[in-house]
């Protein structure tokens, strides 16, 4: 596996957001100049994740990329994220290694996960 980190990943997810969707507001903690995104937390016990990128269209709509390089997956973050998401009428988009296709997909099976796109790249 080549040594790709999750903040050259998202220069390369955000210039890619950025070509196809203008007037997308991108907040993001991994690059430098960016806005953080807030926190998105349970209700029940306002514990929660910080995603990696956020956007927003003008609409109000919410995506959030989490980039996940490594086998080591938090799926109570992909369910909080894909509630969210859901619920601002957008999508929880996993960027993952394409080596990781199959066992993302099931662990988003056996958890019953919604809402969630996968993105891969070749690593």
């Amino acid at each position: 596996m080549q040594n790709v980190t999750k903040e050259q990943v998202a220069e390369a997810v955000i210039r890619h957001i950025k070509n196809n969707n203008k007037n997308i507001e991108v907040k993001t903690r991994l690059i430098r100049d960016y806005e953080d995104p807030q926190k998105v937390i349970w209700k029940s016990n306002h514990s929660g994740y910080t995603p990696d990128i956020k956007t927003t269209s003008p609409k109000g709509n919410s995506d959030i990329y989490e980039i996940e390089l490594t086998d080591h997956y938090n799926a109570d973050k992909w369910h909080l994220f894909s509630l969210y998401t859901k619920k601002t009428q957008g999508n929880l988009i996993l960027v993952i290694p394409d080596s990781r296709v199959d066992e993302v997909s099931k662990e988003i099976r056996v958890k019953r996960l919604r809402n969630i796109q996968l993105i891969t790249i070749p690593l």
